[in-house]
């Protein structure tokens, strides 16, 4: 109901998929996702050990921030893929429970977009990781030094384009 009066109907449809293991290959998405857990866990314990030896001086590089970033974006979605696959499990007894009831999945629905839009945000801190490790090659090295000098011009845009 906008100030102005009146009513606004409106609708919002969001395909996705709360159920998720059920054939062969959800089954490998589902070890992809307990191998992507192990590694984190293993990641941030060296994190962790990284800023016990290093201490505040760990926070100067720019490098280790997006690793700190990367740690608990992960950590968040983790935390969500499991409550989403409990409240799933809980929504769904109570609706066989109770076939004439209505079951609200509105809330999941628009907290497995937000999901999403996180694991992209993670894919694409991970890709600028990449360029860390590409320094070897000479093209590339320059491409990353490039980068490097143009970042706060280029976040400035992103700020102004978001």
């Amino acid at each position: 109901m906008p100030a102005t009066g009146g009513v606004v109907p409106t609708y919002a449809i969001r395909p996705v998929k709360l159920i998720r293991y059920v054939g062969g290959f959800d089954y490998f998405v589902l070890v992809c996702e307990i191998v992507f857990c192990a590694y984190i866990f293993y990641y941030s314990i060296e994190e962790i050990l990284e800023i016990k030896k290093h201490k505040w001086s760990y926070f100067k590089a720019v490098w280790n921030i997006l690793d700190i970033v990367i740690i608990l974006v992960s950590i968040v979605c983790i935390v969500f893929n499991l409550y989403r696959y409990l409240k799933v499990n809980e929504l769904l007894e109570s609706l066989l429970a109770n076939n004439n009831q209505f079951i609200d999945f509105e809330v999941l629905g628009y907290w497995q977009t937000q999901y999403n839009n996180a694991v992209a945000g993670i894919v694409f801190i991970s890709w600028i990781k990449i360029f860390k490790y590409v320094s070897f090659n000479k093209t590339m090295t320059q491409l990353s030094l490039t980068l490097s000098r143009c970042a706060k011009d280029v976040a400035g845009f992103a700020i102004m384009f978001f």
